[in-house]
C-alpha cells in the first residue's frame, strides 16, 4: 500500500512540474491546425479530382 501511495505522490509532484501553454499560445496552435486541415482537404480534393479525370479518359 505504501509503495501505491508513493507512486501517486511523485504523479502529483510531476504534474505540478508541467509548463501549460497559455490562452494566446492554444490559440494560436489551434489556429494553425485549422489552416492546415483545410489547405490538406482541399489538396486532396484537387489531386481525387485530377486522378478521376485522368482514369475517366481511359474507362
Amino acid at each position: 500500500m505504501e509503495k501505491i501511495l508513493r507512486f501517486f505522490r511523485s504523479v502529483l509532484t510531476e504534474i505540478k512540474r508541467i509548463s501549460w501553454a497559455g490562452k494566446r499560445e492554444v490559440a494560436g496552435f489551434t489556429a494553425v491546425v485549422l489552416v492546415l486541415v483545410f489547405v490538406i482537404s482541399f489538396f486532396v480534393l484537387f489531386v481525387d479530382f485530377v486522378v478521376s479525370n485522368i482514369v475517366g479518359i481511359f474507362i
